[in-house]
Parts: C-alpha cells; structure tokens; sequence
C-alpha cells in the first residue's frame, strides 16, 4: 500500500486553520475543513468523550456529503497526511478516531447494497428498543446508559437520513425507493429536531420520570417503528 504524502514546510499555517489545541484538521476534496479532536483536546474525559461523539457524528454527516476526506493536517507531528484512497483514510480513522465506522450509505453503489444496508440499519433500531424494553422491565432504570442508547438511535437515524438525502440530490437510484426509506428513517420514533421524545428522554437525565413511563413511551415508539417497517 502507499504511504501518505508527508510535507513539512513554514507555509502550511498559512493553508490551514491551525490553533494550539490536540487537533486533526481535515481537508475535503471540495477545501472546506472539519476539526477532529485529538484524545488530550480535554482534561476531563468525561467531558472529552461527550463532545467527541458528538463531533464524530457531524463528521460522519460531512462524509456523507462531500464523500472521504483527501488531506488532513495532524498538529502533533506538525505535518500535512495525504490520503490516495477510500482504504487509506478509514485505516486512518479507525486508528485515531472511533472504532466504530459508519459513513451511511457512502459507499453503496446498487439498489441491492442499498437494500442490504437498510435492512442492516433496521435490524440496529429494533435491537436496540428491545434490549431498553428487557432492562427496563427486568431489573433498575439506568437513567444514564439509557440516554446514551438513545443517543446510539438518533446517530443511526440522522446518518441514514443524511445518506438518502445525498442520494436523492444524486439520482442514482429509483427515487420512489428512496423517498420509502426516507420515511421509514423519519419514524416517530425520534421526532430528530426535538420536539416530545427528545424532550422526554432529556428528563431520563434528571431522573424526573417513572420507569412506568418511560416503559410506555419506548414500547409506543416501537410500535410505531414497527408499522414503518411493514
């Protein structure tokens, strides 16, 4: 495999957007630049890892867009890395970022891998509600892991969303299909810009809420899922 491009020279700084902090200065093929936070960019890591997934989901929503970054700058080696492939950059991503890769449906090229990876997505959402429906109803309310699970959901929703957005713009596949899917990911189940749901599972945080409740909403939500799905 090629090795990255290295350049070491006095006028990257004036290329890139550079600043003090633990940063990964990212480079779409169309110049527009992302931040990727280093592991030390805070003390607290608690805090870090918050502000870390959050990054990486705006991120994830960039690549779907603009497709895989071509350079980055790494201000702990104080040089610019230059990716030649697809392959390239994600073993790069995988290394410094998150073990985790999911850049929607950036890399499906027919209908059938569409398909394959909507169903792959589906399978994530209904696992997920009933995994919280078992805890819940088998042993103490979580407030905090059930947030966090719940973060997982509008991480797979946005992501799928964002892709078929991309796709839609794109006309590559049947655009019926694709407005199909675009339902299914809208379901109810999230109401993404906030509105009951979010507001609800904001309460989990607080501990203000009674597993009764919140019992009830999740099983109306997959319910609802459900429906979508068939």
């Amino acid at each position: 495999m090629k090795k990255h491009l290295e350049y070491k020279d006095e006028k990257i700084h004036k290329f890139w957007q550079i600043d003090m902090f633990g940063h990964y200065n990212i480079k779409f093929k169309d110049t527009s630049e992302f931040k990727l936070h280093g592991s030390d960019f805070f003390g607290d890591r608690i805090e870090f890892s918050r502000h870390h997934n959050e990054n990486l989901l705006h991120f994830s929503l960039e690549v779907c867009n603009k497709g895989r970054p071509a350079r980055l700058y790494t201000s702990y080696e104080d040089k610019i890395l230059t990716f030649n492939s697809d392959t390239e950059f994600d073993e790069w991503y995988l290394k410094n970022q998150s073990r985790n890769l999911d850049f929607g449906f950036s890399d499906v090229k027919t209908i059938e891998e569409l398909n394959i990876e909507v169903n792959k997505r589906i399978e994530v959402i209904k696992t997920i509600f009933i995994e919280d429906l078992e805890d819940l109803q088998s042993g103490e309310l979580y407030f905090r892991y059930y947030y966090e699970r719940y973060n997982r959901l509008l991480k797979e929703v946005k992501i799928s969303l964002k892709s078929i957005d991309v796709l839609l713009s794109k006309h590559q596949f049947d655009e019926e299909k694709l407005k199909k899917f675009h339902l299914l990911f809208q379901s109810p189940l999230l109401e993404i810009e906030g509105k009951k749901s979010l507001a609800f599972y904001n309460k989990t945080t607080e501990k203000t809420i009674s597993k009764k409740e919140m019992i009830q909403l999740i099983k109306t939500h997959y319910s609802l899922f459900i429906k979508k799905i068939f």
